[in-house]
């Protein structure tokens, strides 16, 4: 049996009278409402790196839980991520009450394949948003970056679209697994040259990375890899 409590129910009641009113006040207030809350001071700052390991060139956007009108209004486009690549770092500004974020992806083609989650952003944090194809239908995950990567090494995580176990090289042990839409834990390489070989693909990883830094290497469906820089 559930058991609603006096909190849970004021709650529930809240938000229905705000939408009720909300629906009444008409389209001029909406728009003014939204307004108000894209006009409040950008006090704190996240950064996202947009991650596309869907098959589509994708749209990211994202914008304050609140805000009434459709996420996908150009206004909160932040990024356009081509098929196996990564966005620049974008440094998304917010109001330090407004920290419930939507974020959200759409194919730019067809537009018809869409996601969205929402995350409570932390001021100064660093995240990868990845758009992903969760048997065909587009997905969406927020990884929280990594705070304190150990030097003189490199510092990997891996993320896959399916259940899956990680090889690096010629090893037949695996080096670690990974749950489908999830991320690992940090593994640590002391050479780049291990890590040219994942699950017998190439990943001309020693062109992209540098030692000490982190890496988040997502890998899709077909085992293609896309791999993105803290």
């Amino acid at each position: 049996m559930k058991i609603c409590n006096k909190k849970s129910v004021f709650n529930i009641i809240t938000i229905s009278l705000s939408i009720i009113v909300l629906s009444a006040c008409g389209s001029d207030f909406i728009k003014d409402f939204d307004d108000d809350i894209n006009a409040a001071e950008k006090n704190r700052s996240s950064l996202i790196n947009f991650v596309n390991a869907t098959d589509e060139m994708t749209n990211f956007y994202a914008s304050p839980k609140v805000i009434i009108e459709s996420i996908y209004d150009s206004n909160y486009q932040l990024a356009s991520v081509l098929s196996g690549e990564t966005s620049e770092l974008i440094n998304y500004q917010w109001n330090e009450t407004l920290s419930k974020t939507e974020i959200a992806i759409r194919d730019a083609n067809s537009q018809s394949q869409k996601g969205n989650v929402i995350y409570e952003l932390e001021h100064n944090k660093e995240y990868f948003a990845v758009a992903w194809l969760d048997d065909d239908n587009f997905s969406l995950s927020i990884i929280e970056g990594q705070t304190s990567p150990q030097n003189n090494v490199y510092n990997i995580r891996f993320f896959s679209v399916i259940d899956r176990s990680i090889f690096l090289g010629n090893d037949t042990s695996a080096i670690t697994t990974v749950e489908k839409g999830n991320v690992s834990n940090n593994i640590t390489v002391d050479d780049c040259a291990d890590i040219e070989l994942i699950n017998d693909v190439q990943s001309n990883f020693c062109q992209i990375a540098n030692i000490g830094e982190s890496y988040l290497v997502v890998i899709d469906d077909n085992n293609e890899i896309v791999i993105s820089q803290q």
